[in-house]
């Protein structure tokens, strides 16, 4: 990056920027205050729940282990080890596969419409589309089968989840 804006740095330099960075990095990574809820309502209620992510093994890895989240996944689908990212479907077939799950009863939640929402619905997963920028407790619900339903809290979707989901 800098060498594309015409800095040239050596290699200490871009060690000591890295471990600046790295340092920010760590210190910013953390939960929403309504995730461990979700988590622990889904675990209560004996819902298997499984995790797909985007992104380098080691560092999804560390931010799972850094707020201890393994023992709510399983499976868990990291695109740097199955070699496939969201959007591609293939991601979402991986998951169900070794969740040993049916998309047309699995609920998938994510905050990327372009990421996660357009392709669960394509794959025909029901689909809770958190968009914490929803003004209030709004809950929107598009259509019927598969359920599509947005929210602007893991509160709400877990609402959904009881009121769609049959819980």
């Amino acid at each position: 990056m800098f060498e594309l804006n015409g800095v040239v740095l050596d290699e200490n330099e871009v060690e000591k920027r890295f471990k600046l960075y790295w340092s920010n990095y760590e210190k910013g990574v953390g939960l929403f205050p309504d995730a461990r809820g979700i988590l622990e309502n889904l675990r209560q209620h004996k819902i298997k729940t499984g995790l797909i992510s985007n992104g380098d093994t080691s560092n999804q890895r560390w931010k799972l282990n850094r707020e201890k989240l393994t023992e709510y996944f399983d499976p868990i689908i990291i695109s740097g080890e199955v070699g496939v990212s969201k959007p591609d479907l293939r991601i979402f077939e991986i998951a169900l596969e070794r969740a040993e799950a049916e998309k047309e009863s699995s609920w998938y939640i994510g905050d990327s419409l372009v990421h996660d929402i357009e392709p669960a619905v394509k794959f025909g997963m029901n689909v809770i589309y958190l968009n914490r920028k929803l003004p209030g407790e709004k809950t929107i619900c598009h259509q019927e089968k598969p359920v599509y339903v947005e929210v602007s809290s893991l509160d709400q979707a877990w609402e959904c989840l009881e009121k769609y989901g049959k819980i």
